[in-house]
């Protein structure tokens, strides 16, 4: 199930997932549409991790992806290379094991692992 790291997504979460619960479907959230470094992220991961199952990677925000509309590619045929094309190829990893397919992937997220963020060089005055 897509979810975007906002309020409304994680509001309707637990509609659709009592929906398929009801059905008795596996089912998994994807975080998608994240900014990389954001607390929203971090926080909508951490929310959802808590309600089911978080596939990943989380799918974050890239020109590259909206860039394929109309085009009749994926990103792994438009932007092949980028990081955003790595994401889907790594989802579809975690797809195909989750469905028997496959392997598991062999590097998993730990949704609670501390984020390190760069520190920007100062400049000298």
């Amino acid at each position: 199930m897509p979810v975007r790291p906002t309020q409304d997504d994680l509001d309707a979460v637990g509609e659709t997932l009592a929906l398929v619960r009801a059905a008795g479907k596996p089912a998994a959230f994807v975080l998608n549409g994240a900014q990389k470094g954001a607390v929203s992220t971090r926080a909508a991961g951490n929310a959802l991790v808590h309600r089911g199952e978080l596939a990943e990677p989380t799918i974050h925000r890239a020109e590259s992806i909206p860039a394929t509309r109309g085009s009749g590619q994926v990103i792994g045929e438009a932007a092949p290379g980028s990081a955003a094309a790595e994401e889907f190829k790594q989802l579809w990893q975690y797809v195909a094991w989750r469905l028997g397919l496959g392997e598991q992937p062999t590097q998993m997220l730990d949704i609670d692992a501390p984020v390190v963020v760069p520190m920007r060089k100062r400049k000298k005055t």
